[in-house]
């Protein structure tokens, strides 16, 4: 194991030779998530020759002297990078779990879920279609198809919530929430809109664009979340209260390079 010297918090588990890491086999994220990776495949030096097999919670056990999966988490396909499964875990014990069909709740085969440049999603029933929809929810490690460049969400008029996870639309390049008129709330993970994962470019063919959203009371996103967009337009939010953009205690990177432009935005003081 590999620990912060400052905190003491464990970074990472693997194997070394002669002081050297030549293969990293759990990463941690912060003291509530850990990343596990398929120590099958590649090298796994570095987080370009890893792939995930699970995301979530974590635990030390003392009897094993190793971290286990415990409490919320997800398993991915190592192949495809999409979450496959997601779960609860005891001590390294699966004791609850639901099946996701190409990274969703439910199977979409039947639909074309791109016909307004995202899938439908609806936790309590799809078939209803974006009339009644009212929750967006993607979890983790979803939607990464590079044929799927756009992210718009105008003909969803009842959504009142979004929420996705982390390393989700890696390939958007257009993000439009425009006269979501009952949308409460947006939350976005780490390492999602980016193909920059650790890191900050500058695509000028990305853009963010959020406006004419008068329900809108906050709005966040993780870590290194769009780090490569090159335009952050958010205009006509009229009840915002929250806006968090990144960790204020650690790089972030969200937007790095992008033109800010905030218009009509937060409630009026009492």
């Amino acid at each position: 194991m590999e620990f912060d010297k400052e905190s003491g918090r464990v970074l990472r588990c693997g194997v070394w030779e002669k002081d050297a890491l030549i293969r990293i086999e759990k990463e941690f994220e912060s003291e509530d998530v850990m990343i596990e990776y398929d120590i099958t495949r590649g090298c796994n030096r570095s987080a370009l020759d890893c792939y995930p097999v699970y995301e979530g919670g974590y635990v030390f056990d003392e009897e094993r002297c190793e971290c286990v999966r415990d409490g919320e988490g997800c398993e991915i396909d190592a192949s495809t990078g999409v979450a496959v499964r997601e779960g609860r875990w005891e001590r390294g014990e699966l004791v609850d779990s639901v099946d996701l069909v190409n990274g969703w709740y439910v199977n979409t085969d039947t639909i074309n879920p791109f016909a307004w440049g995202l899938s439908k999603h609806d936790e309590c029933e799809l078939a209803n279609g974006v009339e009644t929809t009212t929750e967006l929810l993607i979890p983790s490690n979803c939607r990464n198809d590079p044929l799927e460049t756009r992210f718009d969400v105008r003909e969803w008029k009842n959504l009142n919530r979004i929420a996705i996870g982390d390393d989700c639309f890696g390939f958007v390049e257009e993000v439009k929430v425009i006269g979501a008129e009952e949308l409460k709330s947006m939350v976005i993970g780490k390492r999602s809109f980016t193909k920059w994962k650790n890191g900050f470019g500058n695509n000028p063919s990305r853009h963010f664009c959020l406006q004419d959203c008068p329900s809108l009371m906050e709005l966040k996103m993780g870590n290194y979340s769009f780090s490569d967009y090159s335009r952050f337009r958010v205009e006509n939010l009229t009840s915002l209260e929250v806006l968090e953009v990144g960790d204020w205690n650690n790089k972030s990177w969200c937007f790095y390079w992008a033109d800010l432009e905030l218009r009509s935005v937060f409630a009026s003081p009492l």
